[in-house]
Order: C-alpha cells, then sequence, then structure tokens
C-alpha cells in the first residue's frame, strides 16, 4: 500500500455506503478498501467471497469464490 492508494480506498468506501438504508446494511471496511486500491493501482484481478465487491465499480475484474 503506498499514501496514494487512501483516496481510491476512501471513494470505495463512501460509494458502498452511498446505498445503505440503516447501520446494519454492509459496506466496505478500511482494509476492503484498501486492498482493492492496490489490486487496480497493480491491475491485478481480486476474488473474494463477498458478494457485495461484484456491485463496485472496480477497475479490475472480481472473481467471486462461488457462482
Amino acid at each position: 500500500m503506498t499514501a496514494a492508494d487512501v483516496p481510491r480506498a476512501m471513494d470505495l468506501i463512501a460509494g458502498s455506503r452511498a446505498g445503505r438504508h440503516g447501520e446494519r446494511d454492509a459496506s466496505l471496511s478500511l482494509g476492503d478498501g484498501l486492498c482493492l486500491a492496490v489490486a487496480e493501482r497493480l491491475k491485478l484481478p481480486v476474488t473474494g467471497g463477498d458478494q457485495m465487491w461484484a456491485e463496485l465499480s472496480l477497475a479490475v475484474p472480481f472473481i467471486p469464490f462461488r457462482a
């Protein structure tokens, strides 16, 4: 991670919170946001079990663990 990844991570986190209706609705954690920002900078696909990631506007492909 570099300091340049932080603004993108914060954009991703803010975007994930935009549609929330309450505190219990899911949003990206700081760790998730930073991992995604680093993957974008390195131009690497990301994989995971969190379907919320599939709803984000990522600059890299998201490959879910399960279809």
